[in-house]
Formats: C-alpha cells, sequence, structure tokens
C-alpha cells in the first residue's frame, strides 16, 4: 500500500527518457520505447570471462584472450553507453540515488539464472574512502548490492573491503595504467576465514578493463575463496593499450 501511494504521488519515470511510467512488476525504470532500443547482454553472445558484448564467434573476447584475470567470470547487464552511461553518471555524481533500485533490479534478475545452477555464498562490493564517501553522501555500490544480497537470501558483506587513498579516475587511465593505478589501493578488512572455499558475488557499477574488480578478486582469492563472480549495472570493451578517448575525458569532469 505504501509503494502504491509513492507511485500516485510521485511516479516512476524512465530513468532514460525521463517518461512517466505505469507501474511495473519487475520495479525497473525503463519504459519500453526505451527498452527496444537497448542492447541486453544476456540476449547476446558475451565473452565467458570478462561479459563484454562479442562482435566474433569466438567465446573470448581479445583482451582475455592474452589477459589472466583473478575472477572466476564477469557479466553486465547492458553496454556502458548512451542513454545508460548517462543514467550511472547521473546515479554516481550527481545525487540520483533513486536509480538504484533498477539498477539493483537489474542486477539481480541478471545473476539469478547463475545462482540457481552454482549458489553464490555472500556479497561484497567495491569500497570507498572515507572522504569521498563524505563528499558523495552515500555509498553507490553498496546501495546497489545490499538489495540484491537481500534479494538472493545471502549475507551481504558491506565492510569487506577499505580503501586507503584516493585513485587517480580509471576512465581517464589507458588500459596498462588501470592497473597499476589500483594496484595497492585496497585492502581486506575482514579476516581471511569469512571468504575461505567460498563462492563471491563482487557487485560494481561498471567494468571496463577490469582492473578494480582483478585487484579485489586477487585479495579474495589469497584470502582463500574458491570463485569469485562479477556482475556489474554496465560494461564495455577496451582494447589493451588504448589511447584516453574523448568520451573518458567527459566523464572524468564529473
Amino acid at each position: 500500500m505504501k509503494e502504491k501511494i509513492l507511485d500516485l504521488v510521485f511516479p516512476e519515470r524512465c530513468m532514460i527518457c525521463g517518461r512517466v511510467m505505469k507501474e511495473t512488476k519487475s520495479r525497473i525504470a525503463i519504459c519500453h520505447h526505451c527498452a527496444e532500443k537497448l542492447t541486453f547482454l544476456d540476449e547476446v553472445p558475451t565473452c565467458r570471462i570478462c561479459g563484454c558484448q562479442l562482435t566474433s564467434l569466438e567465446p573470448f573476447c581479445p583482451t582475455c584472450q592474452t589477459h589472466v584475470h583473478y575472477f572466476t567470470r564477469a557479466v553486465a547487464c547492458l553496454p556502458y553507453k548512451e542513454g545508460i552511461r548517462h543514467a550511472v553518471l547521473q546515479y554516481k555524481f550527481y545525487g540520483r540515488r533513486d536509480l538504484c533500485r533498477t539498477f539493483a533490479r537489474l542486477l539481480y534478475y541478471r545473476v539469478l539464472p547463475f545462482h540457481r545452477q552454482n549458489p553464490f555464498d555472500c556479497v561484497v562490493c567495491t569500497p570507498m574512502t572515507e572522504a569521498a564517501h563524505r563528499e558523495r553522501g552515500y555509498h553507490h555500490t553498496n546501495l546497489i548490492a545490499e538489495p540484491v544480497a537481500k534479494e538472493l537470501g545471502i549475507p551481504f558483506l558491506s565492510e569487506a573491503f577499505s580503501k586507503s587513498a584516493e585513485t587517480r579516475k580509471q576512465s581517464s587511465l589507458d588500459y596498462v595504467s588501470r592497473f597499476k593505478n589500483v594496484e595497492k589501493a585496497f585492502s581486506l578488512s575482514m579476516p581471511k576465514k569469512a571468504f575461505k572455499g567460498k563462492h563471491v558475488l563482487l557487485i560494481d557499477d561498471v567494468l571496463t578493463t577490469g582492473a578494480t574488480a582483478d585487484a579485489l578478486s586477487k585479495l579474495l582469492s589469497d584470502a582463500g575463496a574458491e570463485r569469485v563472480f562479477v556482475a556489474t549495472v554496465a560494461g564495455t570493451q577496451k582494447e589493451q593499450y588504448a589511447p584516453v578517448t574523448e568520451e573518458d575525458e567527459l566523464a572524468v569532469m564529473f
């Protein structure tokens, strides 16, 4: 009843075009007009390791054919471009906390088939520094990871990691520099025994090269985690040694 009243007073709007939407069971704020234009990555061929959309019949993308990741597998809900990219940036840097509901639902539906096949034991998410948390006012990955864990019925370990210092924005760096940028930025904040033999679901907003996911997955692997499965709202593909693009520069401005 409370949700119905809120829907009447504050109707759900499409996070891409802003169109007022009718009540939906999925609680995903994407209207059918915009949904028809989007590429949902569970409906197209994707790399079996990093989850990026493939343009060939190969099972792995060019990057994953030469680079070894510390996570077992990664999946994304949508490509990181156009309307989705704008929505993610609005959520992270412009206070659109309401979008966490849609991002969490997208992630839940994306990982549910994998959870049914090989259940996760717990959910973790990428950390923020205390300074960044105070400045932003909320922990953006925490807000989308906690509802996913609740829906899956497994523990959410919100304090699994800590981030010691601010790093340069990943979007401003090329492929190699991204890995060096986060190499020593994170540490484990829980006893290693909490992850020993566990199948861990790691949640983040965007996966590009997988540098952040790799750094955190290595910590979990070193702690004895059996598998680390990464799930992100959006994913994109960056070729190795790719130069910084104009789109990347725009992202740094936020």
